[in-house]
C-alpha cells in the first residue's frame, strides 16, 4: 500500500500554509504555483480549481502539489496545470509522489468528464516516470531566456548592437521616457487601453480587464508584479508587466499603440526594463515561450541576448493543443475578422473568447 495520500486544499489557513511552504522550499517552483493564480482565475475567468497536495502518511509532511484548472469550451473541457502560461504543473520530492498525483489528475479527468489533462513545464521530465504513468511529451513553445549573471548596464547596452543601440536613442530622441507606474491609480487603466489596441492589431481576444486587475493586486501583495511604461509628455504609448519570482525577472504581459512601433517605444522599454532588472540583481530575465510559427517575435526576443529552445508540456487523454494556440492557422480567418471589429466590441467579445484558451 502507498504511503502517500492526496488531497485538494480549500482555504484553511493550515492547509494553505503548508502549499506555500513546500512551494516556497521546492527548486522547481516558479511564481505561477501561488495560491494568488488561484483567486485570479476563479474570479476572472470562473474556472474551478482543484489544488491537489501529496502528503507522506508516515512522515506526515508535503511531498508534492499540482495545481489543476477546469477549462471549458463549448464542446468539451480539459484541465489544465496552469492556464494560459508555460509553466505551473507538478513540484514532487519523490517518485511515488508523482504518480499519486498523476493517478488522481486521471480520476479527476473521468470524472469531470474532460477531454484530456494538460501538464505544464520548463524542462523535460524522467522518460520511464512519463512513460510509466502513460503521459504524451509534446515539444512545441519556444522559450527565451536573457542571461544577466555577471553582466551591468555598460555590458547591456554593448551586448544589444549598434542597431538596437540607434533604435533606443531615437526613441529618446522622440521625447519618450520611461516610466515605473506599479502604484500609480491608473496602472490598471493605461495598461489595459493598450493591451485592447494590441490585441486588436494581432486580430486576437483581449483578456479582461477584472482578470489584470485581480493580478495587480494580488501579486502585489507579494511584490511579484511591476507595470512598467514608456510615455509621450504623460500619455503611455507602451507598457509591460514584470513578474518577479526568486532571482527570474519574467516578461509576462506587453502592449503598444501603432505610434509606439514607429517611435521605437517598445525598444526603449525593453532596454529600461532590463537594466533595472540587473541594477535590482536578477539572474535572468525570462521573455516567455511563444509558439515556433512567430517568426517576427522570437528574432524581437533574439535582440536583445536572448537564448531559445522549445519546451515540454504533457497530456493525458484525447488531446489537440493547437487548439489551444491563439496564433494556430485554424484561427486565420477569425483574426482576420476580429482585427476588424471597434475596441469596444472586442473588448466584450474577448472577455467572454479568452476563457476557452486557457
Amino acid at each position: 500500500m502507498s504511503r502517500i495520500v492526496i488531497s485538494a486544499i480549500g482555504y484553511d489557513a493550515t492547509e494553505t500554509k503548508a502549499w506555500e511552504d513546500y512551494v516556497t522550499a521546492h527548486a522547481d517552483a516558479t511564481i505561477y504555483h501561488s495560491l494568488a493564480w488561484r483567486t485570479i482565475f476563479e474570479r476572472s475567468f470562473g474556472y474551478h480549481s482543484w489544488l491537489l497536495v501529496a502528503r507522506d502518511t508516515v512522515e506526515g509532511h508535503v511531498v508534492g502539489v499540482l495545481p489543476l484548472y477546469r477549462v471549458a469550451t463549448p464542446f468539451s473541457s480539459r484541465l489544465v496545470s496552469v492556464p494560459f502560461r508555460d509553466r505551473g504543473g507538478p513540484l514532487w520530492s519523490s517518485e511515488d509522489a508523482f504518480d499519486a498525483l498523476i493517478a488522481r489528475a486521471k480520476e479527476l479527468l473521468t470524472s469531470t468528464g474532460a477531454a484530456y489533462v494538460h501538464l505544464k513545464s520548463l524542462r523535460p521530465w524522467p522518460s520511464p516516470a512519463v512513460q510509466r504513468n502513460g503521459l504524451t511529451e509534446t515539444m512545441h513553445w519556444m522559450r527565451s531566456v536573457v542571461p544577466l549573471q555577471g553582466i551591468n548596464a555598460e555590458a547591456l547596452w554593448k551586448r544589444i548592437g549598434t542597431k538596437t543601440r540607434n533604435m533606443v536613442r531615437q526613441a529618446e530622441a522622440n521625447g519618450l521616457k520611461f516610466a515605473d507606474i506599479t502604484d500609480t491609480a491608473d496602472a490598471c487603466s493605461d495598461w489595459y487601453r493598450l493591451h485592447l489596441l494590441t490585441q486588436k492589431r494581432l486580430g486576437v481576444p483581449p483578456f479582461s480587464r477584472k482578470f489584470f486587475e485581480l493580478m495587480i493586486r494580488e501579486l502585489g501583495k507579494a511584490g511579484t508584479v511591476r507595470v512598467y511604461c514608456v510615455q509621450r509628455d504623460g500619455v503611455p504609448l507602451a507598457a509591460m508587466l514584470l513578474l518577479c519570482h526568486r532571482d527570474v525577472a519574467i516578461y509576462g504581459y506587453s502592449a503598444s499603440s501603432a505610434e509606439a512601433q514607429r517611435l521605437r517605444a517598445n525598444d526603449l522599454m525593453l532596454y529600461r526594463a532590463i537594466c533595472k532588472i540587473v541594477e535590482d540583481g536578477f539572474a535572468c530575465f525570462d521573455m516567455g515561450s511563444d509558439a515556433p510559427s512567430q517568426d517576427s517575435l522570437l528574432f524581437f526576443k533574439r535582440k536583445w541576448g536572448a537564448a531559445q529552445h522549445a519546451i515540454p508540456s504533457y497530456t493525458f487523454g484525447k488531446a489537440n493543443l493547437a487548439l489551444t494556440d491563439s496564433t494556430s492557422s485554424h484561427y486565420a480567418l477569425a483574426r482576420k475578422m476580429f482585427s476588424q471589429l471597434p475596441t469596444g466590441v472586442t473588448a466584450v467579445v474577448g472577455s467572454w473568447a479568452t476563457r476557452f484558451f486557457g
